[in-house]
C-alpha cells in the first residue's frame, strides 16, 4: 500500500498535484464600464450580446515555439428545460505566455419571455467545453451571466 498512510478507521491519501505542465483557462465578466452585456430589439428579433474574459496561465513546456491554443467558447441558453447553444467562438490563446482576452458573442434570442415589455435572460458561457484541450484545472471554465432587457 505504497503511498496510502493508516490512520485508525481512517486512510489519508497522498495530495492531487496538478500537471504544471497543462494550461489553465478560465473566465470570469470583464470589470471595466464600457462591455455592454444585454440586448436590443432588431425588428421582430432580440439580439442578445454577452460580454466577458478568457484568461490562460501558460504551462511549463520545454517545447522552444508551441502552437497556440484554438480555445472553444460557447453561451449555453436553458431553454424549456434543454440546454442549447446560442452561439460558439474560437479564441486563438498562446500556449507559453499568460494573459487575457475580451470576447463578445451575439445570438438570435426568443422573446416569449417578453412581459410587461421587460425581458430576461440566464446564459452560461462555458471555456473548452467537451474538454478538447488537456487542462490543469476545469472548476473555473463556467460563468452564468443574467441580464435584463427592456422595450424601447
Amino acid at each position: 500500500m505504497e503511498g496510502i498512510l493508516p490512520m485508525g478507521d481512517s486512510v489519508i491519501q497522498p495530495p492531487v498535484v496538478p500537471d504544471l505542465s497543462l494550461p489553465d483557462f478560465s473566465v470570469s465578466a470583464p470589470d471595466d464600464d464600457d462591455c455592454f452585456t444585454g440586448c436590443h430589439r432588431d425588428g421582430s428579433v432580440v439580439i442578445s450580446r454577452v460580454v466577458f474574459r478568457v484568461s490562460v496561465a501558460a504551462g511549463v513546456t520545454l517545447t522552444i515555439d508551441p502552437p497556440p491554443l484554438n480555445v472553444p467558447v460557447r453561451i449555453v441558453d436553458e431553454v424549456f428545460g434543454e440546454d442549447v447553444i446560442q452561439g460558439e467562438v474560437t479564441l486563438v490563446l498562446p500556449s507559453n505566455a499568460s494573459g487575457s482576452l475580451r470576447a463578445m458573442i451575439e445570438f438570435v434570442s426568443p422573446d416569449f419571455n417578453l412581459v410587461d415589455g421587460v425581458w430576461e435572460n440566464e446564459v452560461r458561457v462555458e471555456v473548452n467545453p467537451e474538454p478538447g484541450i488537456p487542462e490543469r484545472d476545469r472548476s473555473n471554465n463556467s460563468l452564468t451571466v443574467h441580464y435584463i432587457c427592456r422595450e424601447g
